[in-house]
């Protein structure tokens, strides 16, 4: 009896070991360092999402120490110590180490689930602050403190606090000066104690008339000035007596917000704030001047000062170190080797490489699948604008011969497949510096930024508004074409639709409310696919879209979703799924992959990569064919039993197979992009076994996909080309 069925590719015997899952590359360096702390001379650093690293060789390579600690542990908010024991508070609780940073062990019962900001001493006991009644990786914490004591080395704590305002959320830190413990809120300023949290009093004479100077988020003391870091500025005060806090801000920009002063060697203070760099002041904060040569980009979340180098922990650039007193000579290094969190926001393969945009750290490149990463130069060396926001990559996209970068910083083009790069923002300035996606139509470049969707006819020189027909709320995220039209994927507005650039319509028919923010575009077939904020839709007349989520499950959020062959791969929230069927249903492929929340997609002829944004967890690959059915089609009868041998081949391989009657076969060959490669006209063969040769020799290395077609049906596989 004959029936109708498919007939998947998916040769896995021949290939790799590492079949099975996902494996995390080497890269791109950095992360969002958000800690830094010296024992001796290992130096540690906090990584959001990324745990712990450390370093033995101030700061040359790196090795993870998350060992005891859980992945809703490793968003790091600092490091302390007393005696041996080394303490990282994170945002779900204490742990400690014995073994210099090698294992963790939780600690603090009492403290379970909470974000703890900081630990403090003063003598003996141990201070932990922490962000009040915060919801924390889904528990929402009982405590309702902002400071904890513990007379025993952190085994238990009282809650010390009650005297201290505080609301739901607060975020509190703490800082000690001798007997003086001080704690500092986000919200309401400065309280301080010097019975060990007994009683406690409010000290923000000179603070208040302005709310953000109430805002501390740390504070220093050298041997005449206490200093308090605040999202108004730097502020001191005499570090004797009640504190009378005045503005000590000359040279910085006015209204910035200092998340860290570390008071060095020979009196001079460094400073670092959000959004302009680090600060160096040499007379006691009467003034600073700003000393950024060499710094990844301008977010810098902590400073610390050992063995005459200063070391900066930077939003999404990692870790960069510079000798002090070297600053505005020498400059700052990064530091990253070993640190694998760069928070991927774009992935995309060109000519042999593979390139990823990431979040604050530019643009990073590899030649051999991810092995090894290099970072591209021109887009973040040096900073672009007051605050390196070129250092944040949207999109990379491939128009007019050339590679382009949307970044929060303009648009930057490449014409050595993104080694170097060159600002083509033209006469874009204000809101439309910040680029998510460029594309080429009608000869000319489209860019989608915060300020409309412009156009240019040379490359960049020149940029054109061309969406006066669009609600001046739209942010585009995406471009997608489908026949001579031209698609915008919004952020709340769904899908706009041009045929020539200039006026555009809406088209959302068939999509959702939940569905109005779309973040990327895939074509497969003659039909156009949209990743939105509920599921995947697509369109094959532009007319109506249509809902293609069986198999995701209640999370349907996705980012990006990659058209290979016939394969669709779409990532989002619930990790990472294949469609071998034009999105008709949907299979998860999430294996190996240490978070679910993904965001970026690409492909080359050996590797399906995936880039992970939200936890800064590096990008990941998978050999192509695990994730591809590059052709599967529709049979008639029972599929056809083929072997193949060798495979993988350096050069010719063999189909060998049998016929139960003579009838006429035919081969065609692809590559993984649906290119035909080779072809066999059918022929008539005699029963019994058969064969056809494959001879590739002149073709590059990679995967392809054999077509055997006979009366009965046609039988489809995978062959690997190696040399």
């Amino acid at each position: 009896m004959k029936r109708s069925f498919l007939v998947t590719a998916m040769l896995a015997l021949s290939f790799t070991s590492l079949w099975g899952q996902w494996q995390k590359t080497s890269g791109p360096e950095g992360g969002y360092a958000r800690a830094l702390y010296t024992v001796g001379s290992t130096l540690f650093v906090g990584v959001n999402y990324g745990g712990v690293y450390r370093s033995t060789d101030g700061g040359a390579s790196w090795v993870q120490a998350n060992t005891g600690l859980p992945q809703s542990a490793r968003t790091i908010e600092g490091f302390s110590s007393q005696g041996n024991t080394l303490f990282v508070e994170t945002t779900d609780g204490i742990y400690a180490s014995q073994d210099g940073g090698t294992t963790w062990t939780a600690v603090a019962t009492a403290l379970a689930h909470a974000d703890v900001t900081e630990i403090a001493s003063v003598g003996q006991t141990l201070f932990a602050s922490t962000v009040v009644k915060e919801t924390v990786q889904g528990t929402t914490s009982t405590l309702s403190e902002c400071v904890y004591r513990s007379a025993d080395a952190g085994v238990t704590w009282t809650a010390v606090s009650s005297k201290i305002p505080k609301s739901s959320g607060e975020h509190f830190t703490i800082f000690a000066a001798g007997t003086t413990l001080y704690a500092a809120s986000d919200r309401a300023g400065l309280y301080r104690t010097t019975d060990n949290g007994t009683t406690w009093a409010a000290v923000n004479n000179g603070l208040t008339g302005n709310s953000l100077r109430l805002n501390i988020t740390h504070l220093a003391t050298d041997d005449k000035y206490l200093y308090a870091a605040t999202r108004a500025g730097v502020y001191r005060s005499p570090n004797t007596g009640e504190p009378l806090w005045t503005a000590a801000n000359a040279g910085m920009k006015s209204g910035v917000e200092v998340q860290t002063i570390v008071s060095a060697a020979g009196g001079t203070l460094y400073s670092a704030t959000e959004g302009t760099g680090v600060f160096r002041s040499t007379d006691a904060g009467t003034t600073w001047t700003a000393v950024n040569k060499g710094l990844g980009n301008l977010y810098c979340r902590a400073l610390f000062a050992a063995g005459g180098n200063l070391y900066a922990a930077v939003d999404g650039a990692g870790v960069f170190r510079v000798s002090m007193g070297t600053e505005t000579t020498t400059g700052w290094t990064q530091i990253n080797r070993g640190i694998n969190s760069g928070a991927t926001t774009y992935l995309g393969t060109s000519g042999g490489f593979v390139f990823a945009g990431t979040s604050g750290n530019g643009v990073w490149r590899s030649t051999d699948g991810g092995t090894t990463w290099v970072q591209a130069k021109g887009i973040n060396d040096p900073p672009q604008g007051d605050k390196g926001a070129s250092a944040y990559v949207n999109e990379i996209s491939k128009a007019l011969g050339k590679l382009y970068a949307a970044t929060f910083g303009g648009i930057f083009v490449s014409t050595d497949s993104a080694a170097t790069w060159t600002n083509a923002s033209g006469n874009l300035s204000g809101l439309a510096l910040a680029a998510y996606a460029v594309a080429e139509f009608n000869g000319s470049l489209m860019a989608a930024t915060d300020g409309g969707l412009y156009a240019s006819a040379d490359g960049g020189a020149k940029w054109t508004l061309r969406s006066a027909t669009l609600p001046d709320t739209v942010a585009a995220f995406d471009f997608g074409r489908l026949g001579s039209s031209l698609y915008a994927a919004t952020a709340g507005s769904g899908v706009w639709r041009s045929t020539d650039g200039l006026v555009w319509t809406s088209f959302n028919r068939g999509l959702p409310i939940s569905a109005l923010k779309v973040y990327r575009f895939a074509t497969l077939g003659g039909a156009l696919y949209a990743a939105t904020s509920d599921g995947i839709y697509s369109t094959n007349d532009g007319t109506q879209w249509t809902a293609r989520n069986t198999g995701f499950g209640a999370i349907r959020l996705m980012y990006d979703i990659l058209a290979v062959g016939s394969t669709l791969v779409a990532t989002g929230d619930a990790g990472v799924y294949r469609s071998t069927n034009s999105g008709a249903s949907w299979q998860t492929m999430s294996q190996g992959l240490t978070n679910t929340a993904n965001y970026a997609l690409a492909a080359d002829d050996k590797y399906f990569y995936i880039g992970d944004d939200s936890h800064g967890d590096g990008v990941w690959r998978r050999p192509l064919g695990e994730l591809t059915s590059v052709q599967s089609f529709s049979v008639s009868g029972e599929a056809l039993p083929i072997e193949q041998f060798p495979n993988p081949f350096t050069g010719t391989t063999t189909l060998r197979f049998h016929l139960d009657k003579p009838q006429r076969v035919g081969l065609s060959v692809y590559d993984m992009l649906g290119k035909l490669i080779t072809t066999e006209p059918a022929r008539l063969l005699s029963a019994g076994e058969c064969t056809f040769h494959v001879q590739l020799s002149d073709f590059p290395s990679g995967v392809y996909v054999y077509r055997l077609t006979t009366e009965g049906g046609i039988n489809a596989g995978l062959m690997r080309l190696t040399r």
